[in-house]
């Protein structure tokens, strides 16, 4: 079986998504993490992005080398890679926010960590990821 990761990564667009370019960024995001059992969400603001992926270790690997290399980003970052247990967003294909600049700064810049292996215990959750949690249940009302 393979088992599931997680993947936190910021990057910057090389111009400011205008609304039909970020509909279409989407559509396509969506259709491909269908195919690959993929799920997570985005979070955009002013040509930034912060994005948390989820799914099965080769489909996550493929799709960050693919991102990574795609002209549309630079800097990109990674902030977390680690083995999961569940998924935390299994509803979404990929879902959108739209933080404000002072929030994707908060959820960039909070403490994110790698582990050496193995499954984070709950009381181990970075606490990047427990921002990115509220931030979407908040984002979600």
């Amino acid at each position: 079986m393979n088992p599931l990761l997680s993947l936190v990564y910021v990057s910057s667009a090389h111009q400011p998504l205008g609304e039909p370019e970020l509909e279409q960024l989407l559509h396509k995001a969506r259709d491909r993490n269908q195919q690959n059992a993929l799920t997570g969400v985005l979070l955009y603001n002013g040509g930034n992005f912060m994005q948390y992926l989820e799914g099965p270790s080769q489909a996550l690997q493929e799709t960050y080398r693919r991102i990574a290399c795609d002209p549309l980003h630079h800097n990109v970052i990674e902030l977390l890679l680690e083995p999961i247990a569940e998924r935390s967003y299994s509803r979404w294909d990929m879902g959108l926010a739209r933080p404000t600049a002072s929030e994707m700064l908060a959820l960039s810049t909070a403490g994110w960590k790698q582990t050496a292996g193995g499954v984070v215990p709950a009381q181990d959750t970075p606490v990047g990821i427990l921002l990115l949690h509220s931030f979407w249940q908040t984002a979600q009302r």
